[in-house]
């Protein structure tokens, strides 16, 4: 197995096709990438609301 860097071009594609088909394994048939799993990874993390900052103190 190899590690695969995507561009976020890729990645905006391959979300959009998701939205669109709502299935990972759609998405991946259609675009030849990435896997099933990164997809979902991708969608996780797209999902989750931004975290907070971190606050230091002194």
């Amino acid at each position: 197995m190899t590690n695969v860097r995507y561009t976020d071009a890729q990645r905006l594609k391959a979300l959009e096709v998701f939205d669109r088909t709502q299935s990972a394994t759609k998405t991946v048939r259609e675009l030849g990438y990435p896997g099933r799993w990164t997809l979902h990874r991708w969608i996780k993390k797209r999902d989750e609301p931004p975290a907070a900052p971190i606050r230091h103190t002194t």
